[in-house]
């Protein structure tokens, strides 16, 4: 309601907004007071999931998900939650001291130890899945596991181990990889996600319902993470290379994953073949590396074609060792999902004038 209205010497109305009476102004303050807590709930869960520990449980007294965490505070944990398995999802790292002291506080509380190496930008390795979803069945519990953040590794961990249960959905699975663990899915770190949508395609193709049974015969047998997957078959891979000039190398690389190759003109974007030639034993500063398919095209699910290599001059004889692979101008290659690569060893000679100048020489 508006009191009454007034004009000023402008000729504008102005009206007067009533007042809160007495008698509501404990309401206002409660108001207040509620917002109040909301607010200081909300930054206390932000600090604990950003800042602190993200410690939470998946399957109450069975699995729990963290951040990468002191030693002190896995001992805590272990003791407090009788935790018989930690998963550590970043992988092996003998070189940082964190991994000594995640193993050696393990050691001590009789806790098994196991290592999986997942990426936050890609999508897992077959391997490094199955190896996970076995980690997880057989392993004694409760379970803890554990990235840097625990947040994109750790979410889809999570995710996964909602699906391994009796009762688990998509819906719930997807739910342990979102914003309520820290998980952003801006760039890069939105391809996790993209594991949830691969395997329900593969039952909307196969005209499945979920069940644990069917996830776990997914990930054994037809699992694929997303495009990055190729057979490369050589049809001419020379033996011998001269030092003094370029030989081509031909291959035939067929698309073995569910989803289409966008190739395109530059290195940076699309799908393509790409040589590393190291010289045994030299630094990896003494790697030649080039690439061929640039060019636009898309290439279906099991479609193939023929791609040449031009293997270079490197003008120091000696062994080498050759690696092709298909490369995602974004993702990197795609030996890093565990598409198997074509690897085998070549001889750089000298140039027969050059041989026969050293000969003279001697």
């Amino acid at each position: 309601m508006h009191g009454p209205t007034e004009r000023d010497g402008s000729g504008w109305a102005h009206s007067e907004v009533a007042q809160p009476s007495r008698g509501s102004r404990p309401l206002v303050w409660a108001w207040r007071g509620t917002l109040v807590v909301l607010l200081l709930s909300v930054v206390w869960a932000a600090y604990r999931i950003v800042l602190g520990d993200n410690f939470h449980a998946v399957v109450p007294e069975a699995y729990y998900r963290s951040a990468q965490l002191d030693a002190a505070r896995y001992g805590r944990l272990i003791e407090k939650y009788g935790i018989r398995t930690m998963v550590n999802l970043r992988g092996p790292a003998p070189d940082r001291a964190w991994y000594h002291a995640e193993k050696a506080v393990c050691k001590q509380k009789g806790v098994q130890h196991h290592d999986v190496i997942f990426s936050a930008f890609q999508l897992p390795a077959p391997e490094e899945l199955k190896k996970l979803v076995r980690v997880l069945q057989e392993s004694p519990r409760p379970i803890l596991m554990h990235c840097k953040r625990g947040a994109d590794r750790t979410g889809l961990a999570a995710g996964i181990v909602v699906l391994l249960q009796p009762e688990g959905t998509l819906e719930a699975a997807r739910k342990q990889l979102s914003w309520q663990f820290a998980h952003v899915p801006i760039g890069r770190l939105a391809e996790l996600r993209k594991f949830f949508d691969l395997y329900e395609a593969y039952l909307r193709c196969t005209d499945q319902e979920h069940s644990r049974e069917v996830f776990i015969g997914w990930v054994e047998e037809h699992y694929r993470p997303g495009h990055q997957w190729a057979l490369i078959e050589p049809l001419a891979v020379p033996a011998q290379l001269p030092a003094d000039r370029p030989l081509p190398a031909r291959f035939r690389v067929t698309n073995a994953s569910l989803a289409p190759w966008r190739m395109r003109r530059g290195p940076n974007a699309g799908v393509h073949l790409r040589y590393y030639l190291l010289h045994e034993g030299a630094p990896e500063s003494e790697l030649y590396s080039d690439g061929a398919g640039f060019f636009e095209r898309t290439v279906w699910p099991g479609e193939a074609l023929e791609l040449t290599l031009a293997l270079p001059a490197t003008r120091r004889p000696g062994r080498y060792r050759l690696r092709v692979d298909m490369v995602d101008g974004q993702r990197g290659p795609f030996a890093l999902v565990g598409s198997p690569m074509f690897e085998t060893t070549v001889e750089v000679v000298e140039p027969k004038e050059a041989a026969k100048e050293r000969g003279r020489g001697h």
